[in-house]
Formats: C-alpha cells, structure tokens, sequence
C-alpha cells in the first residue's frame, strides 16, 4: 500500500515527468521519474516512462535494463516490448533481438517488422524475406508498416537478382501513396521508391558465365553497382549489394554500438576471404540535413576539417580491423558531388557543405591508401569547377547513374 502522503507526491512527480516528457527534457525526467521508481516499485509503467528517458538521451543499454525490469513486472506490456526491440536494435544487438521476439506468439505487425529488420542485421535474407511476407497477411496493418514492408521486400529482390517484373510488382501498391507518408519514414520510402523505379527502368545487367561474385557494402550507393560487371587480375566479377540501412561513417566511427557495426562484423565473418569487396559509406555524413554540417551548426567551435578526418579515420580503421583477415582487394567508394538543384542552404551554408564533401573524400583517400586499400574516386569523376555535380552524373537527386558509377570503378582498376 502507498501511503496517503506518498501518493500525493507520486501524483505531483507524475505531472512534473509528463510535462518534462512533452518538453522533451529527458535527463530531468530521468530525475523525476527515478523518484517515482523508489516510491512505487516494480510498476511497469513507471519503468516503462524511466527506461524512455534513457532511450531518448541514447542511453540505450540503460534503456533496455529498465524495460526488461518493466517486462518482469508485466510481461505481456506492449509498449514495453516495443521499447525494448527498439532498444535491442540500436544498440546492435540484433540476436537478442531476435531471441524476444522468436519466443513470444501474436506479434505486432510492428514488432514484426523489427524481426525481419534483426534478420536483415544478421544478413539472414531468407528468413528476412519470410517475415517480411508475413507481415503483409497480417490483420490491421498500417499503411505505413505496409509501405516500409513492401520497401525492403523490394530491395532483397532486387539485390538478389535483377527479375524486374517482380520488383515492379512489389512496387505497384505505392504508386499512387508513395508521397503521401510524413517524415522521416516518407523521406525513407519515398527515395528509395524513386530510386528502384528508376533502377528497374534501366536495362537488366548481364554477367559473362564464369564470373565470381564481388560485395559491395554500405548505404543505398551500392545499388548503383547492383550486377555489374568488371575484370580484376584477369578474373570477372558480377556485384551484389549488402545494403546496410541508413549507414554513416559515424556509426563506425562512435564509442557505442549500433546495428551498422553488428552487420558489418557479419559480413566480415559470413563473406569468402577471397572475394573483392566495396565499400560504399559516407554520403549520409555529407547531407543538408544530416550528418556532419548540422553538427558543425551546432558546435561552431569546432573545425570542419577536424571533425571529418576523425570520423573517416575511425570509419576505415572499423574496416580495417573488422576484416583483417581479408585476402581480396578492398575498394573504398567515394562520395559523389551533390547536385547544384538540391541547394536548401543559405549560400554560405551551402559553401560549406561544399566543402566538407571534398574534404571527406580527401580524407577517405589518404585514409584508404594508409590501411592499403584502393580509393574509387567518384567525387572526381562527378565534380565540375563550381563543387557540384556536372550534368548526367545521376539517375536520381541522390544516386549516381550506375553507368557513370561502373566506369569510375573500371577506370580505378585499369
């Protein structure tokens, strides 16, 4: 029993922590919500409320300690699961992910979704391509579970092997709504919509008899390379894209972990030492929005050139010693030159970003040349004098074309 003081005053913490909640003041939520704790132990929505306080300041292995204690409390709390998965995938930890939810039954299409995402960690297609078809029988799914579903059905079909009709009928329900679903998850669905409908447009790749299979690895720029061809040392290689989500150089390059590192050590494990491998990260890093330009916004005292060879440093090094034991050569993709129509920027803001692009790639090179890998430099062959890319570089405002991005590899072997 909570006695009658006790009660008014978890009353007032209660109104305090919703307010700070609203405002978004996490670590003085922390605070309240740690005093509700003492005075109403082992309530599954206090620490449900605690563990979202660490969650939002990144503390996701805080997090995840007080959601499992929440779970222990109420074991069939949804939103606790939920927060908990989520919790699991940002930290990487895509096997514990996988063993919360594989033993409970009556998933969410949600916490579905977060399965096939685990799967798609561990670089487990098969079983990422069944739960996602699972997902799409499953009663009351939202449209936009719906549409991030069909996405990555989508991207392992054309990843595997180029049979467009089947991407383009996976594909054909977003037509008409592919606009139509907000930030960030509109931004998500929409480019990558665009992008294969562009991809599928193009005529399919064909690859000589006896090629060997060649990774490239990273953000959706490896697409571009998809089932292309090239010659090394005498040998033909056809390229199949490992598509890690939204991956930035600073996931490899910060302290905490994250699904990217627990994906790339994966692949590190699961792919043939002997096999030519690409790399193709960075170009998250260097958006208008995201990355390393809005963080200089936010510190001005810090230096753009310090800042982008500390995270490409560290970015190569992961590579590096994640595949240390690799015998193949290793190929480091550069980042292209933006287009001149995507500007959003104040002119200044804009020169800036300018900047760091060629000081990334400057960077990426010397980097890559250090450890002994090969730099492809697709920011030279796509830049013109004023910093941006010439004409017909891209097949979309993001993506190079895949023509222009094979030539740069096959030019950087010969």
């Amino acid at each position: 029993m909570v006695a009658p003081a006790d009660a008014q005053k978890i009353k007032s913490l209660l109104q305090q922590g919703q307010i700070l909640a609203a405002q978004k003041n996490w670590a003085q939520a922390t605070k309240v919500y740690t005093q509700i704790d003492k005075l109403l132990p082992k309530n599954a929505d206090v620490l449900n409320m605690l563990g979202s306080t660490y969650f939002y300041q990144k503390e996701y292995t805080k997090a995840a300690q007080y959601y499992r204690k929440g779970l222990t409390c109420s074991p069939n709390h949804q939103p606790i699961l939920n927060n908990l998965g989520n919790s699991l995938f940002s930290l990487g930890d895509a096997d514990a992910l996988v063993s919360l939810l594989t033993t409970r039954q009556n998933l969410s299409a949600e916490q579905q979704l977060l399965l096939a995402q685990a799967h798609w960690v561990l670089q487990q297609t098969d079983k990422t391509l069944a739960q996602l078809e699972a997902i799409l029988t499953t009663e009351e799914l939202t449209e936009l579970t719906r549409a991030k579903t069909t996405i990555m059905q989508a991207l392992l079909q054309y990843a595997a092997f180029p049979d467009i009709q089947t991407v383009q009928k996976t594909l054909q329900p977003l037509a008409e709504t592919y606009k139509t679903f907000p930030a960030p998850d509109g931004v998500w669905i929409g480019g990558y919509y665009r992008f294969l409908s562009k991809l599928c447009a193009l005529p399919i790749p064909t690859s000589p008899t006896n090629s060997l299979p060649m990774y490239a690895i990273g953000d959706s720029h490896t697409l571009s390379y998809a089932h292309h061809s090239i010659e090394l040392n005498g040998q033909s290689y056809t390229i199949q894209p490992r598509i890690l989500f939204n991956a930035m150089a600073f996931h490899f390059s910060a302290e905490r972990p994250s699904p990217a590192k627990t994906a790339m050590r994966t692949l590190a494990k699961q792919l043939p030492k002997n096999t030519p491998l690409l790399f193709s990260v960075g170009e998250i890093d260097c958006r208008q929005t995201a990355g390393i330009l809005p963080y200089l916004l936010k510190n001005p005292d810090k230096k753009a050139e310090d800042i982008v060879a500390q995270t490409v440093a560290a970015y190569i090094s992961f590579i590096a010693q994640a595949f240390n034991k690799h015998e193949a050569p290793v190929f480091i993709h550069g980042v292209p030159a933006p287009l001149a129509e995507n500007q959003k920027l104040e002119n200044d803001q804009w020169q800036t970003l300018l900047q760091i692009i060629a000081l990334f790639n400057e960077s990426l090179q010397k980097e890559a040349e250090k450890h002994g890998f090969t730099f492809v430099d697709i920011y030279k062959k796509t830049v013109n004098n004023q910093m941006v890319a010439q004409e017909n570089m891209h097949l979309d405002t993001s993506h190079i074309h895949p023509d222009i991005a094979v030539s740069c590899l096959k030019d950087t072997i010969t």
